[in-house]
């Protein structure tokens, strides 16, 4: 089961490819610069909705999970359930497409819009002074 998964990973990868070689190539740009990486915030000039993930995920693998929360609010339950769908992916792939096709009613994703505005409010509040 786990080897039929990597098998279909090789070949959504030599699909995506040149896309994946693209982006890497604009990120190594962008991390090269002294400028930061976040293209929203190099072009507007404000904090993005992600700015802060990258280092709250690294402070939830250090187990810092009040540095995480600190980086961005949304950083610890974004990294759980990442971890939560890449394993049910990889392990039970029949269920994970059962699982996207689910049909949520209308008042979950308007909290969890609410949930990524105020995100993005707080980010901007926070980290525009920087």
């Amino acid at each position: 089961m786990l080897w039929r998964s990597f098998k279909f990973l090789q070949k959504e990868a030599k699909r995506a490819g040149p896309a994946i070689i693209v982006l890497l190539g604009f990120a190594l740009f962008f991390f090269l610069s002294d400028e930061g990486i976040c293209v929203f915030r190099r072009f507007t000039g404000i904090p993005c909705f992600g700015c802060g993930l990258t280092r709250g995920f690294l402070s939830v693998f250090r187990l810092d999970f009040v540095a995480a929360f600190s980086y961005n609010l949304l950083a610890v339950p974004l990294f759980f359930a990442l971890i939560f769908f890449a394993a049910v992916f990889i392990f039970k792939r029949e269920f994970f497409f059962k699982l996207i096709r689910i049909k949520l009613p209308v008042w979950a994703y308007a909290a969890a819009g609410a949930a990524a505005f105020a995100n993005w409010g707080v980010n901007i509040v926070r980290l525009s002074g920087s």
